[in-house]
């Protein structure tokens, strides 16, 4: 046996850094993990009050850096990066992924005519239900007979479920969006979810009017299952450039049948993500006794309740504090927050949400 030693030099190490911000819109730095491919296992999180991030990283070689964002919807974005002998700056702009669109801060759906996801237990604004015999047996947002949604979608969707409302009973309703204007449109669709359980000699029309609902035609005729998840899309150039245009779903000659889910309805050509108004909070909940950190703590907007927060062990995250919390505010400028927990005393301070920032 002989023992050889040698002594390796280390390659030189070079800094690639840079802020991680959102690319839909609003801007604001962006708080995600940074994990890097390869045998160097480097990985960091960005500051959630200004983006930024710091790897070091052998010099000479090319790696792949992927950001994963810690907030709701965003995308997961790669980059490669070609490292040489200097320190690097790579900046990232990381879109909001658009199926997920209503779970991201500050954004919600659009589109270049109607697009609606039914997650209310009423009926939107500007859509309607028509009852065409008055018998109150209606398109719902509710869900009464717990089916579930089964068209593909998630959340809410629009319902009319003759099977619920029982035997002895009929229904003949409509379910009819907005006037959408489509003047700029110019390969218009009707695009829906759906689940269409035939039974009997029920029908499930779309019918369409380009004056503003005076006259209706037949776009589709359903009598024969639709089981979803189902994407139903039907072209309508006789809509394009028309001002006046609006969709109906009618389901009718129903008596004790089975159902009809619809979500997601597009009458135009895209779906778009479109943020909001408003700004990001963040930050930490302390004891005020032994300044340690207070996880499970609330942190609500005092005057918009709904928008808050609960704050969070970060054990992953070495650079940050426990307590955290994060939250979109749709209200900028000076607004109270005010921070809850067990037996505490609650405290409320003023913060200053700067539109599109952290």
């Amino acid at each position: 046996t002989t023992t050889l030693t040698i002594a390796l030099d280390a390659v030189p190490r070079v800094t690639v850094s840079g802020p991680a911000t959102d690319g839909s819109g609003h801007g604001w730095p962006l708080y995600a993990k940074v994990t890097v491919a390869g045998p160097s296992g480097a990985a960091d999180y960005t500051n959630p009050t200004n983006g930024r991030y710091s790897l070091t990283l052998p010099a000479g070689a090319t790696y792949t850096l992927t950001f994963f964002p810690q907030y709701p919807g965003y995308q997961t974005i790669p980059k490669e990066v070609v490292v040489g002998t200097r320190n690097v700056v790579t900046n990232v702009s990381v879109p909001v992924a658009i199926e997920s669109c209503s779970t991201a801060p500050g954004y919600e759906y659009g589109s270049d005519g109607e697009y609606e996801t039914f997650d209310g237990t009423t009926a939107p604004p500007g859509w309607t239900v028509v009852d065409h015999q008055g018998h109150g047996q209606v398109w719902k947002f509710t869900d009464d007979g717990a089916r579930g949604n089964l068209t593909g979608g998630t959340g809410g969707f629009a319902m009319i479920d003759s099977d619920d409302y029982g035997s002895g009973n009929t229904q003949n309703t409509s379910l009819v969006t907005p006037v959408v204007d489509l003047t700029a449109v110019t390969a218009p669709v009707i695009r829906f979810n759906q689940d269409f359980r035939f039974l009997g000699i029920n029908k499930a029309d779309v019918d369409l009017s380009l004056d503003a609902g005076a006259t209706w035609t037949n776009v589709l005729r359903q009598t024969a299952n639709a089981r979803g998840p189902l994407v139903t899309e039907i072209p309508i150039p006789q809509a394009a450039g028309k001002a006046q245009v609006q969709v109906r779903f009618h389901y009718y000659d129903a008596s004790f049948d089975w159902w009809w889910e619809v979500d997601n309805v597009l009458v135009g050509s895209q779906v778009t993500c479109v943020p909001t108004n408003g700004g990001l909070v963040v930050g930490h909940v302390r004891d005020q006794n032994d300044n340690g950190y207070v996880n499970g703590a609330t942190v609500t907007s005092v005057d918009r309740p709904a928008e808050k927060a609960t704050t969070a062990a970060t054990p992953d995250d070495t650079g940050l504090a426990d307590g955290f919390f994060w939250l979109f505010s749709s209200l900028t400028g000076p607004h109270k927050f005010t921070a809850r927990a067990g037996s505490y005393v609650s405290q409320t301070n003023v913060v200053d949400v700067e539109a599109d920032w952290t």
